[in-house]
């Protein structure tokens, strides 16, 4: 054999191998126009048949048998193989003639895939987690799925399962964001359920009628519409929303504002000016002004008040109580006497009296005194070393009278002022505390949730607020719970909704039915918070 003949023979194999005619020079060490002659007589002397190029279809046919018996259609196949649509039709075409695609085996795979889905669907299964699942594409899954509806194989949809768990659960008495939370949803899709559910007249009114029932109750006791709602554990604006319902439906008959009218009278006539009188029944001075107006116009006011005006002593001792509590919190003879709508000769007067009487202590801490320049502090935009140290010794206060069960809702403004503007972590958690104690639950949980990501505070103070967020929510079920007891549902109905378990319940039940055990004869065992 020469020398051409053996390179021929050498460049046909490396041909036939799959090799380049590049890399068949660079290894041969030969020209590429000479590799490509010697291939040009090969194919013309009928030893090279383009093997390579039949090769490489029938490997990109065996793929498209395979992916084709899976149930994939033609442009799926396309896309996984990134090979033209024609081409895939083709192959197909091909596959078929040669008897290699069977139809049976093919609807077979399809069914199984088909009912496999089905029953993932039904579970809970989002069609991304079913494609994964069963290495289908999200295109191949939602056709399954189409068809399945199509035959109605899906009777009840996953919308229909979530709507039959947001009927149960409002019917419950629970609100939309409260449903959107227990069933990791959007408020958004929660409100669109509810309003379908309406408009097929299959939301009762039962627990709606219910909390009606309460807030007319309520009502007439004078309680504000933000303790309503904290009572019921509703929204505030759903109590007004049922105040206005029950106007409309003539159900409240004596209005707040009339029951607001005879009580100035009342006061009035025992001898309070209109500043106290705004005090004592936490209204502004203005619309206490406008009932005494009125009462003057309707002739209800001035026999009373003359009647009345020997009753001053009772009043005097009244307004010497609440001076010398005032006092006694450390607010100045000034503060106390605008806090009373009392004139400072007046209140000096009565601590005067107080002192002789020994009912002033001297060695009361004066804690007031310490809230009046923090009042003062909280509104500048600058603070010095001092005003730090006044800040400090106010929470200090706080924190002892907190432990002493003196602490009272009002304190809680001026401990959020400090907190907000120190933004100091030991400030805050003691207000969140604070808020807890006092059944402040859902500032409580606001304030937490806003500061527990902050990145101003340590991974340790991150984990003690997030300590204080689990908490909060404890209380929260157990306050729905013990709410639930009191209306008569069952331990295992409360345990259900209020996400506490049964020996949780059933030891909260103990301690209400101890509680009323103890209670006056017709005393209510819902009576207080």
């Amino acid at each position: 054999m020469n020398k051409k003949e053996e390179r021929k023979g050498k460049i046909l194999e490396l041909y036939n191998a799959g090799i380049k005619i590049v890399e068949i020079s660079e290894r041969l060490d030969v020209a590429v126009s000479t590799v490509s002659r010697y291939i040009k007589e090969l194919k013309d002397e009928g030893k090279i048949q383009n093997r390579r190029k039949n090769s490489k279809k029938e490997e990109n046919k065996e793929k498209t048998l395979e992916l084709y018996n899976l149930g994939m259609q033609g442009k799926e196949i396309s896309e996984r193989l990134k090979l033209s649509n024609s081409t895939i039709s083709v192959y197909i075409k091909e596959l078929k003639e040669e008897g290699r695609i069977q139809e049976a085996k093919k609807n077979k795979i399809k069914k199984e895939n088909k009912q496999k889905v089905l029953e993932l669907y039904n579970s809970g299964l989002q069609r991304i987690e079913i494609s994964e699942r069963l290495k289908l594409s999200n295109s191949t899954v939602d056709r399954y799925i189409k068809e399945l509806k199509e035959e109605g194989r899906i009777e009840k949809t996953r919308k229909n399962r979530n709507k039959e768990k947001v009927l149960e659960l409002y019917n419950f008495g629970l609100q939309g964001i409260e449903i959107a939370e227990r069933m990791n949803l959007s408020s958004a899709s929660i409100s669109v359920y509810i309003r379908k559910l309406k408009e097929e007249g299959r939301i009762e009114e039962g627990r709606k009628n219910r909390n009606k029932e309460k807030v007319l109750e309520l009502y007439n006791t004078d309680i504000n519409k933000e303790e309503m709602a904290e009572r019921l554990d509703v929204a505030v604006s759903t109590v007004n929303r049922y105040i206005r319902e029950l106007k409309e439906e003539g159900r409240i008959e004596k209005t707040r504002k009339n029951r607001n009218k005879e009580k100035v009278l009342e006061l009035y006539n025992f001898g309070l000016q209109g500043i106290e009188i705004a005090e004592r029944m936490n209204l502004s001075s203005a619309s206490i002004s406008v009932y005494i107006r009125k009462l003057k116009e309707e002739g209800k006011i001035q026999k009373r008040r003359k009647l009345q005006k020997r009753r001053k002593n009772p009043q005097k001792e009244e307004n010497k109580e609440k001076t010398l509590e005032l006092y006694n919190l450390g607010m100045q003879g000034k503060e106390i006497a605008e806090s009373l709508g009392l004139s400072a000769a007046t209140v000096g007067r009565y601590i005067k009296e107080l002192k002789e009487e020994g009912k002033i202590q001297k060695n009361v801490i004066s804690q007031k005194n310490i809230s009046m320049s923090v009042q003062k502090i909280v509104n500048k935009e600058k603070f010095t070393k001092n005003d730090y140290k006044k800040f400090s010794e106010y929470i200090s206060n706080c924190k002892e009278r907190l432990s002493n069960g003196n602490l009272k809702k009002e304190d809680l403004i001026i401990i959020k002022k400090v907190a907000d503007m120190t933004y100091k972590y030991d400030y805050i958690v003691f207000y969140i505390k604070a808020c807890i104690h006092l059944g402040q639950t859902t500032e409580a949980k606001k304030v937490v949730n806003s500061v527990r990501f902050s990145e101003d505070f340590s991974v340790e103070q991150k984990e003690k607020l997030n300590e204080l967020s689990k908490k909060i929510v404890e209380v929260g079920k157990k306050r729905r719970a013990i709410i639930m007891l009191k209306e008569g549902r069952s331990i295992k109905e409360t345990a259900e909704y209020s996400g506490l378990r049964e020996t949780e319940v059933a030891q909260l039940n103990r301690k209400l039915l101890a509680k009323n055990r103890k209670a006056q004869p017709g005393d209510a065992i819902g009576e207080g918070r």
